[in-house]
């Protein structure tokens, strides 16, 4: 046998154990993929401790789970295996938030937004940033405020009036004009709050009938009139919710990232604010809103759904006891919201926060 015929012989051994050994690690990638238990991954691990893709896929396991300190190094591992891959700096970047480690998060994040801007990263980095900014004494690991909660209302109003306290709200819009991304949580909440001491509040207006041109305009994929019309209304109604989102989103269909994370972190960041001030299990903890509207948001924010709505009054505070169920796992729940600032304002009573028995009135849908 010739010596060329000894090299081929020896190349075609080589190229087949190589192709034997990627289809079984093909089809062992298959197995663990169909039957996805977290032992099974950690199993495969023990094999391939360095490959990237399966190292993502138990940090990812685990940020399910909530471990997250048990994630970080196989999100870290993964990163550094895969660092042209989006989704690697966008899990560590949960990571990292979820710990409470921001300033990593933000930067995890921004990574992300590098190799892909059209990925949808930009409001996660908006949290990220104004977390950097949180002041964590004032914050639980659950993100529920310590201080501004369902029965602190007439407290929340004395901050909101008062010059000299780190709530008013007249500095915080200042403030939120001025720079949007460099409010706290608690000081996002607190300028969504602040409104009802506004001399213009007005909880029942009719919302939609506000942004009802800007969302047939979006709707109808009419993006650059809808921007128009979103910056027409803007001026009255900077915090409004809808009006944030669809101005956002317009700005999403035509690829302007850096105005659609403007628009859409700002209705994040009151989303996320709102759903801070308790965990609407019981009345004491309830979700404070000062529109009944903004009831239905967070229920959709939080993908639920109600099937029936009552009128509760309890320790001088009012609120709306929801009955319905969780549309992601079918269980059913029931929330409770805060409404002593829109009650209030329909029965004439925003100073304080109890409704005398002869002067409550009936809440307007």
């Amino acid at each position: 046998m010739n010596l060329a015929r000894i090299v081929t012989l020896v190349i075609m051994v080589f190229t087949a154990n190589s192709l034997f050994a990627q289809r079984e690690l093909m089809a062992d990638t298959a197995r663990v993929a169909k039957d996805s238990t977290l032992v099974e991954y950690l199993d495969a691990y023990k094999v391939r401790p360095e490959e990237g893709r399966l190292n993502l896929i138990i940090a990812r396991l685990y940020t399910k789970q909530d471990s997250f300190e048990t994630a970080l190094p196989y999100a870290l591992q993964a990163q550094k295996q895969m660092p042209e891959n989006d989704e690697t700096h966008y899990v560590l970047a949960r990571v990292h938030y979820n710990m409470r480690n921001f300033a990593a998060a933000v930067d995890a994040m921004n990574k992300a937004i590098a190799i892909d801007p059209d990925g949808g990263y930009y409001s996660y980095l908006n949290m990220c940033r104004i977390m950097v900014n949180t002041d964590t004494t004032l914050v639980t690991k659950k993100r529920d405020f310590i201080e501004i909660h369902s029965y602190n209302i007439a407290e929340m109003v004395k901050w909101a009036k008062d010059p000299n306290h780190k709530y008013y709200y007249k500095a915080l819009m200042a403030k939120f004009t001025k720079d949007w991304a460099s409010l706290s949580l608690d000081e996002f909440y607190m300028l969504y709050f602040g409104q009802s001491v506004d001399p213009s509040y007005d909880p029942y207006a009719i919302r939609d009938g506000v942004t009802a041109e800007l969302k047939r305009l979006y709707s109808e994929e009419k993006y650059e009139e809808g921007i128009i019309e979103g910056n027409k209304l803007l001026p009255k109604y900077p915090l409004d919710i809808d009006v944030n989102w669809y101005l956002g989103m317009c700005h999403y269909k035509l690829e302007q990232y850096d105005l659609y994370e403007r628009y859409v972190g700002v209705y994040r960041c009151i989303m996320l604010g709102i759903v801070s001030t308790g965990d609407g299990d019981t009345p004491k903890t309830a979700y404070v809103v000062i529109t009944v509207d903004d009831e239905y948001e967070i229920l959709d924010y939080l993908s639920y759904a109600m099937d029936k709505q009552e009128l509760l009054d309890k320790d001088g505070h009012s609120f709306d006891k929801i009955i319905g169920y969780d549309r992601d796992t079918e269980e059913d729940l029931v929330v409770y919201f805060n409404i002593d600032r829109p009650f209030g304002a329909l029965t004439g009573m925003l100073d304080g926060i109890s409704v005398p028995e002869g002067k409550k009135g009936k809440k307007k849908k």
